[in-house]
């Protein structure tokens, strides 16, 4: 099975991280394929980075990149 990777940019997201990751475990994951999803922290000034090892933590698909 092919990996696709999920890139997504995350500048002072923190609030939202939790949402997005939610929505993607519901919607994409559901569908059996082998997804990377790679956040990539854009400077932010706020917990964005913190909430993002945090999700890591329990969805060991995503990767960071800061």
């Amino acid at each position: 099975m092919k990996k696709i990777y999920l890139i997504i940019s995350a500048y002072n997201e923190e609030d939202n991280i939790p949402l997005l990751i939610e929505d993607l475990k519901k919607n994409i994951s559901s569908h059996e394929l082998n997804i990377e999803y790679v956040f990539v922290n854009d400077g932010s000034r706020d917990r964005t980075l913190e909430v993002l090892l945090e999700q890591q933590k329990e969805f060991q698909e995503i990767t960071i990149v800061n």
